[in-house]
């Protein structure tokens, strides 16, 4: 065998073995994507629920709610606040992501740039709405 052959065949099986390992490390890192949510979460909209907070406009009496002058149809079409009081055991995380399965993404993109609001303080807004029409 020539020298050439045998570096060509060694770089083949480098490069196999390169490609595998990084298939490995995507399969890898990709099966571990609910921890990814949970942080994703808590960046996402757990801050904003605590910034609205401190803005004034939700009251955090375990859960979040509106504060007592705004009304929840402002964020959130009454009949779909009421229906998603079935779900409103859910924690916050979970709730927020019934909000956008019911109600889609776009329109709360929609609606965040109508109120002047980035999306995560608008979605943050709309669990504090069905968390207060859950207590009427």
């Amino acid at each position: 065998m020539e020298w050439t052959t045998i570096s060509a065949i060694i770089g083949a099986l480098t490069g196999i073995l390169s490609l595998l390992g990084i298939i490995y490390m995507l399969g890898y890192k990709f099966s571990r994507i609910e921890t990814r949510l949970d942080l994703i979460w808590s960046i996402f909209v757990e801050d904003a629920l605590r910034d609205q907070m401190r803005s004034g406009n939700l009251t955090h009496s375990s859960p979040y709610k509106l504060r007592r002058d705004l009304q929840p149809t402002k964020f959130l079409p009454i009949e779909t606040a009421r229906m998603l009081c079935s779900v409103s055991h859910l924690s916050d995380q979970k709730l927020a992501m019934e909000i956008i399965s019911q109600v889609g993404f776009s329109y709360i993109s929609h609606w965040s740039m109508e109120s002047g609001m980035t999306t995560q303080e608008y979605l943050a807004m709309c669990v504090g709405a069905v968390r207060t029409v859950d207590s009427t």
